[in-house]
């Protein structure tokens, strides 16, 4: 999938940077760019992957370095895309708790958490035609877990039918399905390594609830380098204004681009 990214930054940068293609990466921290007709290596100060970011061509900026051991200027990459710049992303979506287990807990069909599975089934059917990966993150807990210790109700009991996403959603036999025992995607299973293997560096995350689990997983994707996308019309939590909220607080974070918030109409717009 390809994304056109917006023209104006985030972050302001001083007037002092130039506009560079990047061209390659030597090791973890020298970027080779080119800028006004002329190649030059520079310091790259982000020594994880960037997945999906380092494209040959792609626009970035340079900045005169503020060290005296550095390079004549530092790279700040992605920052300088332009309207009409494309970046290529390969995603997986994620879908968070929504389970049997749940579920049983969650009985007025006004709740939102309830109103958005038919989204929810509709958005994956969709993905699943883009031959775009769906990962179920289940809880999977034991009976006497810890987190039991706290006002959270036992559910989803490993070995019972609680830990199954909920019928609803139809899920297939070609999807992925993750047990998980605390509140990240991520934390303690082969989340990252199975994303790896098949070559992605995007999760597109949903589920329940917005700013537990599903915010734990979408941040954890950027600490193990993966960009994250929050579906904020396919994820829920029990009050409307504490999923408001939460994705307020995202939408213009510091961690865009790499952490967006987006609708799944917006998502599925985005060419192939």
């Amino acid at each position: 999938m390809l994304i056109n990214k917006p023209v104006n930054p985030v972050i302001p940068f001083p007037e002092s940077c130039l506009t560079a293609s990047f061209l390659r990466r030597e090791k973890r921290f020298l970027v080779e760019v080119e800028t006004n007709g002329k190649r030059c290596w520079v310091h790259c100060n982000n020594s994880g992957t960037m997945l999906g970011l380092l494209r040959p061509g792609a626009q970035v900026l340079i900045s005169p370095a503020r060290g005296p051991n550095l390079k004549s200027y530092s790279f700040q990459p992605f920052i300088a895309e332009t309207e009409n710049t494309e970046v290529y992303m390969k995603p997986a979506i994620i879908v968070v708790d929504m389970l049997e287990g749940n579920y049983e807990f969650i009985t007025d069909p006004a709740r939102d958490e309830v109103r958005i599975i038919p989204g929810v089934r509709d958005f994956l059917k969709q993905c699943r035609k883009r031959r775009i990966p769906v990962i179920f993150a289940c809880d999977s807990f034991l009976e006497n877990d810890f987190l039991f210790r706290s006002r959270m109700k036992p559910h989803a009991i490993r070995g019972t039918a609680g830990v199954r996403p909920v019928a609803r959603l139809e899920p297939e036999s070609g999807d992925i399905f993750l047990e998980k025992r605390r509140f990240s995607a991520f934390f303690k299973t082969d989340l990252d390594q199975t994303l790896r293997t098949l070559n992605l560096d995007t999760v597109a995350v949903c589920g329940i609830n917005t700013h537990f689990c599903v915010l734990a997983t979408a941040l954890d994707a950027l600490s193990h380098d993966f960009s994250a996308i929050l579906l904020e019309d396919l994820s829920a939590a029990y009050k409307r204004e504490i999923h408001d909220s939460c994705v307020n607080a995202y939408r213009k974070s510091v961690l865009y681009p790499l952490l967006q918030v987006m609708d799944s109409t917006d998502f599925l717009s985005i060419p192939e």
